[in-house]
């Protein structure tokens, strides 16, 4: 069975961007951290809007878009696609607030580890221990 156009040029990208380094991706099986760059094909834009080609990470932060067109294809009426610039914008607005809330997580834990430490949570556990025997 011959491979339709389009499958054969997804092949050809993706054995290039393999070549160039990439770890190319497809969206069921995405592990952003797997390696420096990586390439997430088919990636689902808003509904009605179809799929990029390949969405780029590199040290697991969106960095740019592949759209592959036919040769000679004018970018007339695929232009909507560039919306795509949006999600990767609201992408690091996520990752970023993710990496705030991590950080705030690991000083609440530094804080409680420095009152065990300090004693103030073993005082408290051990009041309401004598409470309970007398």
């Amino acid at each position: 069975m011959s491979k339709k156009p389009e499958d054969k040029a997804r092949e050809d990208i993706d054995r290039m961007l393999e070549k160039a380094g990439w770890d190319v991706q497809d969206i069921d099986h995405i592990n952003i951290d797997a390696r420096q760059g990586i390439a997430i094909s088919d990636f689902p834009l808003k509904p009605g809007h179809g799929f990029a080609d390949y969405i780029l990470y590199i040290d697991g932060k969106a960095a740019g878009v592949i759209e592959a067109k036919k040769a000679g294809t004018t970018l007339t009426g695929v232009e909507i696609q560039s919306e795509i610039e949006q999600r990767l914008s609201l992408t690091e607005e996520i990752e970023t607030s993710i990496e705030m809330n991590l950080k705030r997580v690991e000083c609440l834990r530094q804080s409680i580890l420095k009152k065990a430490f300090s004693g103030y949570l073993l005082t408290q556990s051990l009041s309401y221990s004598k409470q309970g025997v007398e």
